[in-house]
């Protein structure tokens, strides 16, 4: 084989190689992506900056897919809000009273999501799988484009910092662009012990 043929072979090798780690991380992907879905347990710091408008700042906490809520603490004085078994509820004094704001269909707005989620994980492209270390720890990383095609249509840029000993996803910002919108969020999610939510009657 003459030395111009062995390399044209080398780089087919090659390029085929780089084809299959491709698919083999979009796969990868794909499945953490819904499998964010089975996450029923956790507090996530969230930081939301949408372009134009003041950045804020929540706690979201679950304990149960029906079962969350969500502190705002930036700006202060918003309300807080829980949802348990599709009934929605805020408070003005940070918890010390609940208001139904309204019930709803707990499995029905469930399937909607789980639905929408399955269908951007279908439009993932430029998917990279790496590593990064933050804090002394290294975590897998794993970042996409995806968009979004029902109702409210937008495209999104996002990065996930994965614990490779829990799998649990520690970490993530989406970039969200659509038709005169813009926003950038970080999520940066614990796992504590023991962590309840109200039951409000």
């Amino acid at each position: 084989m003459s030395i111009r043929k062995s390399a044209l072979a080398a780089l087919v090798v090659t390029l085929c190689a780089s084809s299959a780690l491709a698919d083999d991380c979009r796969e990868r992907f794909i499945e953490m992506y819904v499998g964010a879905l089975e996450r029923n347990y956790g507090r996530a710091h969230i930081v939301t900056e949408i372009k134009g408008q003041p950045k804020t700042e929540n706690i979201f906490e679950i304990v149960a897919w029906d079962h969350n809520m969500t502190k705002v603490t930036v700006p202060a004085g918003s309300p807080w809000v829980l949802t348990h078994k599709g009934v929605m509820w805020q408070s003005s004094d940070e918890g010390a009273t609940w208001a139904k704001v309204h019930e709803f269909d707990a499995e029905e707005a469930r399937a909607m999501h789980i639905a929408s989620v399955k269908a951007q994980a279908d439009t993932a492209s430029n998917v990279v799988c790496g590593e990064e270390e933050l804090d002394g720890t290294t975590y897998e990383t794993m970042s996409a484009d995806l968009r979004n095609e029902t109702g409210f249509k937008y495209d999104m840029a996002n990065t996930y910092w994965i614990d490779r000993e829990s799998g649990q996803v520690v970490k993530s910002t989406s970039h969200v662009k659509a038709e005169g919108f813009e926003s950038f969020a970080t999520q940066t999610w614990e796992f504590p012990e023991g962590l309840e939510l109200p039951v409000v009657e």
